[in-house]
C-alpha cells in the first residue's frame, strides 16, 4: 500500500481562536496560514472535510482540504462558507476539476504562480506529481502529517522555483516541436473501458483488447466485448466476439467486477476489490478460461507484427519508441494508458490506449467519458 494522509490549510490572518477537537493537531507552517493535522494514524477523510465545512463558516474564511490516498487518488479541494467551493481530483492520473479560477483567487496566487497554476491542473500526471508541484506553486504544504511534521520539518513544501523551472522547460520543449511531431492520427474510438484479466489469450498477438461497454446507462461487468485491429492502411477496431462470466452464478449478490489471474488460482473481485470467489481447481480453472477464448474464425488476418520483435517501447504518459541499438525513433504523446502496440510493413506503429482500465490495483468504476482509442504513429527518426 501507498501513503495516505489529509490535512487543511486554514487562511487565518487575524489569529482567530478555534477548537479542530482532539483528533487533530494545529501547525504553523507558513505566514497567515494554520495546518491541521490528524493526531491519529488512521485517516478519517469524511470527518475531515465535515470539519472544513464548519470551519470554513464559523471562521468566515478559506479552507483548502487535502486527501491523498494509496499515492493514487489526489483530491484538493477548497471550502468557503460552509460550501465547497473548488476542487481539483486527480484519481490514477485522470483529472477532473471545477471553478479552478476560484482557486487561483482563493489562494491568493501572484501572476506568475496562477499561470503555473493553471498549467499544472491541466497537465496529464499521477496524484504524487501532482500533490508535490501543486503543494509547490500554491505555497502551501499538502503532502504532509503528524509523523512528516515532527521528523522532516524542513521538507513540507517543495521547492517552487525549481517547478517553475521544470514547467518553463516543458513550455520551451514543446514550442521547438518538429512537423514530425503532430503526426499522431486518431483512427478510431469507442465508448469503453479495457478489462485487464492477466488471462494469456494471446490477445497482443492478433491485436486484441477485450472491452466493458455502457448500454442504455448502465454497465454489465459481465459482458466482454473484443475488438481487433482490422484493416490496412488506416485500420479500425472491429468487434469480432463477446462473451458474459457468470459472476452471480460464482459469487451471488457480490456486485462482482473484475476476474484477475494470480499465481494458483482466478479470483473473482468486486466493486471494493475484495476476493469474493476463488477456483484452486486446475480443471475448473481451464474450464473458466475458456470462456474467454476467442475461436479461430472469429479472427481477422492482420499484417501487423508484434512490436516487441523489432522494437523497445517505454510507455508511461508519453510513448517513447527506440530501436534494437536504443536509437530513439520517436516521443510522442497519447490520451490514456497504452494497452497494445503493433507495427506494419511501412513502419507504422498502432497503439492501442484505454482512459481507464478494468483490474485489480485499478479503478472499477466505469465512467461516461471512458474510451478506447486507436492511433498511428509513423516511425520518424527524431534529431
Amino acid at each position: 500500500m501507498g501513503t495516505s494522509l489529509c490535512n487543511l490549510n486554514v487562511y487565518n490572518p487575524d489569529k482567530k481562536e478555534y477548537d479542530p477537537g482532539k483528533e487533530y493537531f494545529v501547525a504553523h507552517i507558513v505566514e497567515d496560514w494554520d495546518t491541521i493535522l490528524e493526531n491519529e494514524h488512521e485517516h478519517d477523510f469524511d470527518r475531515i472535510c465535515n470539519l472544513a465545512v464548519s470551519l470554513s463558516k464559523s471562521l468566515d474564511t478559506n479552507i483548502v482540504t487535502t486527501i491523498y490516498f494509496d499515492d493514487d487518488i489526489f483530491e484538493l479541494s477548497i471550502y468557503s462558507s460552509g460550501k465547497k467551493k473548488a476542487y481539483y481530483y486527480n484519481e490514477y492520473g485522470r483529472i477532473e476539476s471545477k471553478n479552478y479560477s476560484a482557486m487561483v483567487s482563493m489562494l491568493d496566487l501572484d501572476f506568475i504562480a496562477a499561470k503555473a497554476f493553471r498549467y499544472l491542473l491541466k497537465k496529464e500526471m499521477f496524484a504524487g506529481d501532482a500533490i508535490s508541484k501543486i503543494s509547490a506553486i500554491s505555497g502551501l504544504p499538502f503532502y504532509i502529517e503528524k509523523f512528516m511534521y515532527d521528523h522532516m520539518p524542513d521538507r513540507l513544501i517543495p521547492d517552487k522555483e525549481a517547478v517553475l523551472k521544470e514547467i518553463e522547460a516543458e513550455n520551451a520543449k514543446n514550442k521547438k516541436k518538429s512537423k514530425a511531431s503532430d503526426t499522431v492520427e486518431l483512427l478510431c474510438e469507442i465508448p469503453g473501458m479495457v478489462v485487464d484479466n492477466k488471462i494469456d489469450y494471446e490477445d497482443g498477438k492478433h491485436g486484441v483488447v477485450r472491452v466493458v461497454e455502457s448500454s442504455d446507462g448502465e454497465i454489465d461487468y459481465s459482458h466482454i466485448h473484443c475488438y481487433q485491429i482490422t484493416g490496412d492502411k488506416n485500420p479500425s477496431l472491429q468487434k469480432i466476439y463477446d462473451y458474459k462470466l457468470p459472476f452471480e452464478k460464482w459469487a451471488p449478490g457480490e456486485q462482482s467486477r473484475a476476474l484477475v489471474n494470480l499465481p494458483g488460482t482466478l479470483a473473482i473481485y468486486n466493486d471494493w476489490e475484495c476476493i469474493v470467489h476463488e477456483f484452486y481447481d486446475e480443471d475448473e480453472i481451464a474450464e473458466v478460461e475458456s470462456i474467454g477464448a476467442i475461436p479461430e474464425d472469429r479472427y481477422n488476418p492482420i499484417k501487423l507484427h508484434n512490436v516487441n520483435d523489432v522494437l523497445r517501447i517505454q510507455s508511461s504518459k508519453n510513448l517513447m519508441a527506440f530501436d534494437m541499438d536504443y536509437q530513439r525513433l520517436l516521443l510522442k504523446s497519447v490520451k490514456g494508458n497504452i494497452i497494445t502496440k503493433m507495427i506494419d510493413d511501412e513502419d507504422n506503429l498502432f497503439v492501442i490506449t484505454s482512459s481507464n482500465i478494468l483490474g485489480f490495483g485499478y479503478s472499477h468504476d466505469f465512467k461516461p467519458k471512458d474510451v478506447v482509442r486507436l492511433y498511428k504513429i509513423p516511425l520518424v527518426k527524431e534529431n
